[in-house]
């Protein structure tokens, strides 16, 4: 139940798109929100821009307002991006692992996982 809960709400947080011009957008969505993600964390929010972005990207400005019309829809998307992937790769691999197939046994292993991932930077 936790699993499907948290799966239904980071769903389309992965941009998706279908056609040649639409996969291209998707890779331009991807390079900026995980530049996004690198100077979030390097910066933190009070120095975090959208001009650092476009920049570290090597595209304009408008580029990056293109996809992201606001510094709040850019920081909301890379915050959805990365719970995806996080979600996505790392909880995914850890049910393979311990095979936990109750509720309970999963919530405490995303527990345990997350109380050592803070640790690391």
């Amino acid at each position: 139940m936790i699993e499907s809960q948290l799966h239904t709400r980071l769903e389309g947080a992965l941009p998706k798109h279908s056609t040649s011009e639409s996969k291209s957008r998707k890779k331009k969505e991807i390079i900026i929100l995980e530049e996004a993600l690198s100077l979030l964390a390097e910066k933190g929010y009070a120095k975090f821009s959208m001009r650092g972005v476009a920049a570290t990207c090597g595209v304009s400005l408008r580029t990056v307002q293109y996809y992201f019309p606001t510094k709040k829809d850019l920081l909301l998307e890379t915050v959805k991006y990365t719970l995806a992937h996080y979600y996505n790769e790392k909880i995914d691999l850890l049910f393979e692992k311990q095979k936990a197939k109750k509720p309970k046994d999963r919530l405490i292993i995303v527990i345990d996982y997350m109380m050592q991932d803070w640790k690391s930077p």
